[in-house]
This record gives structure tokens, sequence and C-alpha cells, in this order.
């Protein structure tokens, strides 16, 4: 019973084991997926909710650093999908979840969101407020991904209050800590300096700064990125009334953004070179530029997209003095910026009832998960209990079995063993008898009617050529029924298969067999080894079409393997327990008769045989 009490801890010191590498596994996970959503967070937003998700279930009720991971990624989502006081919500419950579970980084990037949807909202204090705390954290832990993130956004919000000196530190700050330009971050951190830069009036510098970015962007293989880069370009080249080169890279814009798919910026492009063609008074190519931005604005329902086109086309209508054109786009420019306002109004009213939804399933989720909780505590007694049983009853039954099967076992063994070596006797003798017999009755007759004959000198040559073909066939008979070769050791016997096959010129065949090395399994096993190795070859000989056999024996630690190959046509495996000739039954009766293993592998370029042995094992 001591044994069943202590199997029985095992069994719950193991149970609880695995819970623990499960665990970890998962710990494991949430880290990659939160990893790979930052990733996803310049491009896929879906994706980012995905893994939001994901690490969710992941999360148990005591890894509070996942649920904090997961709704810092679920205040990533609802900013980029516009849902400000969703992301904010998420981002103080992650900042409560991180009081009890501390983690610099997460913290830094939940301050970062913050500070974004802020931003959004026009918090213009709290948002700087969020990104010095997140700048202050990357400083402290001298993490430069959180540095630039929070510099990055300083800079810009600084660049929108006209702040431009302030910008261009925060900037310049930026770039001193960046060590390796080919990076996303370096990336966001020279398009904010160029479009400084290009605020300033400094347009060559902007334009060089441009062109470094879609450089770099290339050699990274984000291509996307060079979208704002040839944007700002478009820009430039305007200022510098380098028309030609300002159109060029507007439409290099569209194309990056076509190829993204992203309706919403290729609109604004269209839009772009609809003030473009405006301004160079090319009215008809501006009224075509509009008619895109306005179909792709109506595609993705983006009213203030659509509410800035029909204004501009009405400006447009007014320089062609088309004056009922002209009031009805300002009537549709009105309705659609009323329509816009009212979108922001639902969307405001959808967003807080969507927060009340949130906290409301918060709620439940927390009750549901402590409910869980009690309920896995409870399987885990229960499934404890069972196991103690289950294991002394198993105990019991196993031992009684045990002591059966062992008896069995032995006098099996034993019985296996009497018959093997009954058959190998048994087979000697009836070989010796036959041989024997060939010996001394046929093939002595035979060598007396060879002698009679010449004492009567008989001079027929078909009959001397007869005569003396009978007494080799039964000296050759009797040689195989019980080989005088096997006497001298396996070594030797092998060789001279390999040496009978070499006389007939047709075929060639190389025995590779170190010398030092001498094979002896017992007379009964060494006479089954040489007659398997003489039925292989001699199959081969009949049907391989072969040129080359090639014989191998090699020694390991624990087995002794005999491999038979040829370079022939092959044949297909398949058919060796359907094959109507015996040579194939007796090779693998043989190999188990002596208990070894053999394999058989055939293609068109040849076949390849090995059967091994168990070193030590003798008659």
């Amino acid at each position: 019973m001591n044994y069943n009490i202590l199997f029985v801890i095992l069994s719950i010191v193991l149970f609880i084991s695995c819970k623990q590498n499960e665990k970890e596994t998962d710990i494991e996970e949430i880290n990659r997926l939160y990893i790979k959503a930052e990733e996803y967070g310049y491009r896929n937003f879906d994706s980012v909710k995905f893994c939001a998700e994901k690490i969710a279930i992941l999360s148990t009720s005591d890894n509070l650093l996942g649920q904090a991971k997961s709704q810092a990624l679920f205040g990533v989502y609802h900013f980029k999908k516009s849902n400000y006081l969703l992301s904010i919500k998420h981002c103080e419950n992650a900042l409560k979840l991180l009081k009890e579970n501390p983690n610099a980084k997460i913290e830094a990037d939940v301050f970062v969101i913050l500070g974004a949807s802020n931003k959004a909202q026009s918090n213009q204090d709290k948002a700087i407020e969020y990104y010095l705390r997140a700048l202050k954290i990357g400083k402290k832990t001298t993490d430069t991904i959180t540095i630039l993130k929070a510099t990055n956004s300083l800079a810009r919000i600084n660049q929108e209050n006209d702040s431009i000196k302030q910008a261009f530190i925060f900037v310049n700050n930026a770039l001193d800590i960046l060590k390796n330009p080919y990076q996303p971050q370096y990336l966001n951190t020279i398009h904010i300096k160029a479009n400084l830069l290009g605020m300033t009036g400094q347009l060559d510098s902007a334009i060089a700064i441009d062109h470094k970015g879609i450089t770099i962007a290339d050699s990274i293989k984000t291509f996307y990125f060079k979208s704002p880069f040839f944007d700002n370009l478009a820009n430039c080249y305007k200022e510098k009334k380098m028309f030609d080169s300002s159109l060029f890279y507007f439409y290099k814009t569209m194309e990056i953004d076509s190829i993204e798919g992203n309706q919403r910026l290729i609109g604004d492009t269209y839009f772009n070179l609809a003030n473009f063609y405006y301004e160079q008074q090319k009215y008809a190519e501006a009224e075509k530029c509009l008619a895109s931005s306005l179909e792709l604005f109506r595609r993705i329902d983006f009213k203030k997209g659509m509410a800035l086109s029909f204004d501009l086309m009405a400006q447009l209508k007014q320089k062609q003095e088309d004056l009922i054109a002209t009031i009805n786009y300002k009537d549709s420019t009105a309705i659609m910026k009323g329509k816009y306002l009212n979108e922001k109004s639902q969307s405001k009213i959808e967003e807080l009832k969507a927060l009340f939804d949130n906290e409301k399933k918060e709620t439940e989720l927390q009750k549901s998960a402590e409910k869980l909780t009690q309920q896995k505590w409870i399987i885990i007694v229960l499934i404890t209990l069972f196991i103690l049983i289950i294991t002394i009853i198993t105990q019991l039954l196993t031992k009684r079995k045990k002591e059966k099967e062992i008896v069995l076992e032995k006098k099996l063994i034993e019985l296996q063993q009497q018959a093997t070596t009954n058959i190998f006797e048994g087979e000697q003798k009836e070989r010796m008898r036959l041989a024997q017999d060939l010996h001394d009755t046929i093939g002595q007759k035979l060598t007396a009617l060879k002698m009679y004959s010449s004492a009567l000198e008989i001079k027929n040559e078909t009959y001397n050529k007869m005569l003396n073909e009978a007494i080799e066939e039964v000296r050759f008979v009797s040689h195989n029924i019980m080989p005088e070769i096997i006497s001298l050791g396996l070594n030797t016997a092998l060789k001279d298969i390999s040496n009978k096959i070499n006389l007939s010129k047709n075929i060639k065949c190389d025995l590779i067999l170190d010398d030092n090395l001498k094979i002896d399994f017992g007379k009964a096993r060494n006479n089954n080894i040489y007659k398997i190795i003489q039925e292989i070859t001699s199959n081969m000989i009949k049907h391989a079409e072969a040129d080359l056999i090639t014989i191998t024996i090699v020694r390991s630690e624990n087995t002794t393997t005999f491999t038979v190959k040829d370079n022939g046509v092959g044949f297909d495996t398949s058919l060796i327990t359907t094959a109507d000739g015996i040579g194939w039954q007796n090779i693998i009766a043989r190999v188990k008769l002596i208990n070894g293993t053999i394999n058989i592998l055939s293609n068109n370029k040849g076949t390849i045989i090995n059967f091994a042995l168990t070193n030590g094992t003798t008659d």
C-alpha cells in the first residue's frame, strides 16, 4: 500500500506540474501575441483585436499581467476604430490591473494609447501629460521604442499647435536615440521632420529627407511607408512651382494606396489632385478628380470627404459660371456637413452605449470567472479522489495479473527455446543423413561406374560427359544440403559465396567484411545465415538483371547487420507475401527462426535487403 500512496502523490504532483507547464506555455503564447499585435498595429486593426481576444482567453484569473495586455490591445483597437471613449476605458482597466502586477513597458504602452485617444478628442493637455509619463518610463527603463513613440507623439502635437521649434527639439531628440535607421519608428520620425521642414519653407531639405525615407522603406520592404513621403514630396514640389514633379508624386502616392486598397487615402489623393488642377485653372481635370474622390468617399460613406469635395466642386462650377450647378453643389455641401455632424453625434451616443454595455459585460465576465474558479477547484478535488480510488484498484489487479504473466512468460520462453533447439537439431540431422546417403550410395556408385568405364576403355564422349556431370551434380546437391564450408566458419563460407559468384564472369560480387571481425552465432545459426545470404544472392542472379552484388557485414554495439544489395531492376515488395516461389518464404522463415529482423527496399535502381541479429545470440 505504501507504493499505492506514493503513486497517488506522484499523480497529483504530475497533475499540478502539467497545469504549471500549461500555464507557462500560455504565458509564452500571450507574450508572442502581444509582440505580434504591435506589428499589426501599423496595418491590420482586426488582427490586433484577434490578439486581444486570444490573450483574454489564455489569461487565467490570477494572470493579471496577461489581462492587462489584453485590455491595452483593446485600447489600441478601439483607438484605431475612432472609439476613443472605449479606448480610454480599456486603458484605465489595464492601469488598474498593472497596479497589482506592475510592468513598466505595458504601462508605458498604455500611456501612449491614452495620449493618442485624448489628442483625438482635442484634450491636448491630457495627451501631453500621458506622453510625458510614457517618456519618463522609457528613459528610466532605457526602452528605446517607448522613448521614440512618446517623443514622436509629442513632436506631432507641437507641430499641430504650430509650436514648430519645440516640435523640432522632440524630433531631433528621437533621431539622436535611433541607432538603426532601418526600422518603422525611424521612418515615422523623419517623416515628421520632413513635414516640419516643409512647413518652415525648407523645401530642399524636406525633399532630401523624403527621398531618404523612400530608399529605407524599399530596403526594409515596407512599401506602404512610402505613401506619406510621396505625398509630402508632391506638396513640396507644388510649393516650389515644379508642377510636373508635384503631379508625378501625387500619382505615386495613389499607386501605393491603390496597392493597399485603402479607398480613403486614394480618395484623399484624388481630392489633392483636384485642388492642384483647380489652382492651375485646369477645371476639366479637376472635375474628373473630384468625381473620382466623390465616388470613393460614397463607397466608404466618408461624409466629411464628400462635404469637402462638394464644396470644391461648387467653387469650380462658380469659376465656370455654371450658377445652377454651383447652387446644387453648395446645397449638397450643406446637407453633407449636416449629415457629418449628425453622424459624429450619433457615433458619440453609440460609443457611450458601447461603453455601458462593455462595463456590464465585464461585470458578468468577472462573476463567471469567479464561478469557474470555484468549479475548477471542486473538479480538481474530485479528480484527485477518483485517481486515488482507481490507483488502489488498478495496483491490486495489476499485481495479480503480472504474477500470472510472469509464470506464463517463463513457460512460453522455455517451450520456444526447446522447440527452436529441436527444429535446429532435427534439420541438421536430416541434412547430414541426406548428404551422407547421397555421398555413400549414389555418389559411390557413380564413381565406381566411372572407374568401370575407364577399365573397359569406353570411348563414347557423350556417355563420359553425362557421367561426369551426374557425379558433379550429386556432389553439388550434397554440398547444398549440408555445405562442408560452413564448418570452416561463417566468414570463410560468405567469402566462398562471393568467390563462386565472381567465377561466372557475368556478375561481380563484392564482400565487405573486416578481416579482424569474426562472425559466429553458433553452428545452427551460422548455417541459417549462410543459407539466407545464399538464397538472396541466388534470387538476384536469376531475376535482378544486375551486374553488381554487394554483401556488407557491420557490427555495432548491440547488433550485427547483414546487407545484400544489387544495382538491378528491382521488384514490387508488396508481392513477397503472395509470391508463388518458396524462396522468399524460406528467407523470412529462417530470419524468424534465428530471432532476427529483416527489411527489404526495392525500386528501379536496385534492391537492398538487410537483416540483423542481436550480438551474443548463440545456439
